[in-house]
């Protein structure tokens, strides 16, 4: 599993959409409590301890004490403490690798949970965009949403947060439905092309997008502007494609679809689907 979803901050979209798995808190508060306690100094083979305790010795001869009748006895307890620091960092690593097990597999168990969550952000990110669309009509710069005045100029700074909130909770798409060996060629394939839009296939038929057009890439993370924010939320509904957030077995899917519309026969009859612009 990728670290990001065992580590990420709580407050994030990730975080947030991870919290929805009911076992999830719990673990990283127990994990955390195991990483705040400190592994024990020892040396390696505690040949350090040792010769500390031998040079004390030898001080205290060399000061004109008699040998040490507890020599054995003491070099018996540094060696005990040796032993215990190992014993206690060898458990608290054990600990800490079940625990991080657990959790794992408390999000692969739910990983669902986690999407629905992030499902139902990206919706009411569109639903507002959409008002926001209404509220700043024609004008699709700063410039003009200033010159039209009155609720443009708000709606145009409230956009640039909603194309933040956006990106986070795409991130978070991605992340939760990343594969183990994510960095293959197949599924930055399958995220460009069906992560985002379903069906998208229909509107272009290998025309170039009608927005700004930048990749939805699983590396280094979706990139949206305003403008392409506006074109998810408005443009869509009155078309077969959809916006949606798929898991890995929809995207598959989907593009098994693709592929059937591509090769279908000319006089073959269209494939039935559904308009929406709610969230999958």
């Amino acid at each position: 599993m990728n670290r990001t979803l065992l580590n990420t901050p709580p407050g994030s979209e990730l975080g947030r959409a991870l919290a929805a798995i009911p076992e999830v808190d719990g673990l990283r508060a127990a994990l955390a409590r195991v990483r705040a306690q400190r592994f024990a100094a020892v040396d390696s083979d505690g040949e350090k301890e040792r010769r500390s305790l031998i040079a004390n010795i030898a001080d205290e001869i060399a000061s004109g004490k008699d040998y040490p009748a507890d020599a054995g006895a003491r070099m018996a307890e540094v060696q005990a403490q040796i032993a215990a620091a190992r014993a206690a960092n060898d458990v608290r690593s054990a600990v800490e690798n079940r625990l991080t097990s657990m959790l794992e597999q408390a999000i692969d168990d739910d990983r669902d949970l986690a999407l629905d969550v992030i499902r139902a952000g990206v919706g009411e990110v569109l639903d507002e965009a959409r008002t926001l669309d209404r509220h700043l009509g024609s004008a699709e710069t700063a410039d003009q949403a200033i010159t039209a005045g009155g609720k443009a100029v708000t709606a145009w700074g409230r956009l640039g947060e909603l194309v933040d909130r956006y990106l986070a909770l795409r991130r978070a798409h991605l992340e939760v439905v990343r594969p183990d060996g994510h960095g293959d060629a197949e599924w930055a394939r399958l995220v460009r092309e069906q992560g985002e839009v379903r069906h998208r296939d229909t509107l272009w038929a290998g025309r170039t997008p009608p927005w700004p057009h930048v990749e939805l890439h699983p590396e280094d993370g979706p990139t949206r502007d305003r403008a392409g924010l506006r074109w998810l939320a408005t443009a869509l509904p009155d078309s077969d494609a959809h916006v949606w957030c798929p898991d890995l077995a929809q995207m598959r899917a989907a593009d098994e679809e693709q592929v059937e519309r591509r090769t279908a026969p000319a006089d073959a009859p269209d494939f039935a689907m559904t308009a929406t612009a709610s969230i999958a």
